[in-house]
């Protein structure tokens, strides 16, 4: 977990076991999170907020 200006975020591997998903399968909700504003990319790491992404396993029932 990384904090960024007082907001956390997981990593893309981080994320992905929060979904019960392999990682290299993120790729495509990263698409949708970076439109979303949510996913952003440091030090070249994808990295997801961390409430977004809960909210986000939430609504896929997870």
């Amino acid at each position: 977990m990384y904090e960024i200006d007082g907001v956390l975020y997981l990593s893309a591997a981080s994320f992905a076991r929060l979904l019960g998903r392999d990682p290299s399968r993120v790729k495509q909700l990263r698409v949708a999170g970076r439109f979303d504003g949510w996913c952003i990319k440091r030090g070249g790491r994808w990295l997801y907020r961390l409430d977004e992404a809960q909210a986000f396993a939430r609504e896929r029932g997870k």
